[in-house]
């Protein structure tokens, strides 16, 4: 029935699994490089500086929200960079808060 006994079978499934996974590892390696290089000579990073009024996003909304607002209405003033210059502190009618910096939308 089986031309080789079933333990050498199974080890050589083993190696020709191991082996095909490898060689996947490798083809994804090669394509996410690619992408990554292609996605990094498109991308533009918005300029952030201080002084400038931004919007920020509204991160938790509650119950349905398909037309809802993704900023919040009221604009915010960058008034001080303390961070390694992911985050900004801002304010607006004497609220001041810290947020990163992919939550705005500059004006």
């Amino acid at each position: 029935m089986f031309e080789k006994p079933e333990t050498t079978y199974n080890s050589d499934l083993k190696e020709r699994m191991s082996i095909a996974r490898k060689v996947a590892r490798r083809f994804i390696e090669n394509a996410r490089t690619k992408q990554k290089k292609y996605y990094d000579s498109k991308a533009k990073a918005s300029r952030l500086d201080i002084g400038d009024n931004a919007f920020i996003i509204i991160l938790a909304h509650k119950g349905k929200h398909k037309i809802a607002d993704k900023y919040e209405s009221e604009l915010y003033l960058r008034t001080d960079q303390p961070n390694d210059g992911r985050s900004f502190l801002t304010w607006r009618k004497n609220v001041t808060r810290l947020d990163n910096r992919r939550l705005f939308l500059n004006c």
